[in-house]
């Protein structure tokens, strides 16, 4: 199995920016603080919300729970960088490109 470095990268900075997000929404004090940890964990709110209040409480109201989530949307950004990476090297691979390119 390869490692992907554009996922590596991707998954990174996405980690980083969560990260960031996450610790100025823990520890703020005001009105819709809390509002912006949704952002680094977004499609998972939309989802949990579907599954029974335990769940829903597991996941959104405890602070290891939002973490999980950020956890795998960092696994979804790597494998989208890993797709990406896997069709840059189809492409530099494929043979009608090389073609193209002496004539």
């Amino acid at each position: 199995m390869r490692v992907s470095k554009i996922g590596l990268w991707l998954a990174g900075v996405y980690l980083i920016v969560a990260i960031f997000i996450l610790i100025r929404g823990l520890t703020c004090s005001g009105m819709f603080c809390g509002l912006s940890i949704l952002i680094p964990i977004m499609p998972w709110p939309f989802l949990v919300e579907m599954l029974p209040t335990t769940f829903q409480n597991l996941f959104l109201d405890s602070t290891i729970g939002v973490f999980v989530l950020v956890f795998l949307n960092t696994i979804i950004v790597y494998l989208v960088g890993l797709g990406i990476s896997s069709i840059i090297s189809k492409n530099k691979n494929s043979p009608s490109q090389n073609i193209i390119s002496n004539q």
